[in-house]
């Protein structure tokens, strides 16, 4: 679904990652540090505090030359080589310090990250799942969850990002959980995760396309009146806010479009003519109102006729053009221009429901003859009556007989 793409799941994939790395780097930091006494250790972690990255990686690479079965240098190294963007050379460190040391959270999390980052997800996906949630300090299970959410680990990552919005409580990371649950079919999670992400930021253009997309695919996948309508109510509201951020002329579209699922038409008419002064050369505008003009409680039906002719001659694609010969065909056949509404729906393909119309043509042509025949003979009758009452008017005699 286009919303997953205009939407950021979590921060920039490189800035996330490397801030990842920043506190695996403490950790290891920490855990290593204070055990080696070495003249190329010491310059890489005063290079790595600097933040002299590439000294970093030579001070540690020599380090590794000397002590090839210490995990720690191949760790730092490969950290090194994170920070530095060379993912494809810390894979194969990082994987050493793995076999050296299984099992250990703060080597298993940056081999992911470098797995992921060379583009071997599935082997990333592999590492990550056997990360223990429960070795890791409460404050960066979230970078776990953030390395397995961005890897597309199974169904498993929409409850990773499901678990970075509750730990971070804030608009984008709930946008994100309700974009994934959405692109995997779960509209009602998705629509409830994205009404919390625009509670928590209501000037996000990007999270109130989401939450849109997301009302919208509610609105479309029930049967229920009641539910379709609220749905769609919803989504008039976050359309309108969504184009006062950023009033462009696809989001004035999605207001009418909103409106007219809501059964707005008087409302999303004047939407519309807005839409189609900002991009007349677009059909869709031109179309919706067609539509909205010959909705039942408009019922404009002469009016429909020129912005369904005028979204036609725009329209390319055949599908698009077939949805606005059927409506065409729809209001023809209201304003009882039988041929017209039969040639429209032939060229929308639709001959049932230009068969429907021919019929009726018939009903009608022999119903306005009988009509005509009823007021003939009605004439004739009048007339006849007209001619009586003169001749006996007029007729000799016609007087009282004398006494």
């Amino acid at each position: 679904m286009a919303a997953a793409s205009e939407l950021r799941q979590t921060e920039n994939t490189a800035t996330m990652l490397k801030k990842c790395t920043s506190w695996m780097l403490l950790l290891g930091l920490l855990s290593v540090s204070a055990a080696f006494a070495d003249e190329d250790w010491d310059a890489g972690v005063a290079a790595m505090k600097a933040k002299k990255y590439g000294d970093a990686a030579a001070a540690f690479a020599r380090y590794v030359d000397k002590v090839p079965d210490a995990y720690q240098g191949h760790l730092m190294l490969g950290n090194m080589l994170l920070r530095t963007d060379q993912a494809s050379k810390a894979v194969g460190h990082l994987q050493k310090a793995n076999e050296l040391k299984s099992g250990d959270a703060s080597i298993q999390l940056p081999l992911g990250q470098a797995l992921l980052m060379s583009g071997k997800v599935n082997d990333a996906c592999g590492v990550l799942s056997r990360v223990s949630e429960g070795s890791l300090p409460e404050a960066n299970k979230t970078v776990l969850y953030q390395l397995r959410a961005k890897a597309n680990c199974g169904g498993g990552s929409i409850n990773d990002l499901k678990k970075i919005a509750e730990a971070k409580n804030d608009g984008v990371s709930w946008a994100a959980y309700g974009v994934a649950a959405l692109n995997d079919g779960q509209v009602g999670t998705a629509v409830t995760a994205l009404d919390k992400a625009v509670q928590l930021d209501p000037n996000d253009p990007k999270i109130r396309k989401s939450h849109y997309a997301a009302l919208l695919s509610q609105a479309l996948s029930t049967s229920n009146d009641s539910a379709k309508a609220s749905a769609y109510r919803k989504a008039v509201g976050t359309a309108e806010k969504l184009a006062q951020l950023d009033p462009s002329f696809d989001n004035v579209l999605k207001v009418a479009e909103a409106k007219i699922g809501a059964k707005q038409y008087s409302e999303a008419i004047t939407t519309l003519n807005r839409a189609v002064g900002m991009k007349g050369n677009d059909w869709l505008p031109h179309f919706y109102l067609g539509q909205a003009k010959s909705s039942a409680s408009v019922a404009d039906y002469q009016g429909a006729v020129a912005p369904l002719d005028k979204a036609l001659t725009l329209a390319r694609s055949a599908e698009d053009k077939k949805k606005i010969n059927n409506q065409l065909g729809f209001v023809h056949a209201k304003l009882k221009n039988f041929d017209q509404a039969i040639a429209a729906y032939n060229a929308a393909g639709n001959s049932n429901a230009a068969a429907n119309v021919r019929e009726n043509q018939q009903i009608a042509a022999e119903n306005l003859e009988a009509e005509r025949h009823n007021a003939e003979i009605a004439r004739l009758e009048a007339e006849k009556k007209r001619l009586q009452e003169e001749m006996e008017n007029s007729a000799p005699g016609s007087g009282p007989p004398p006494f």
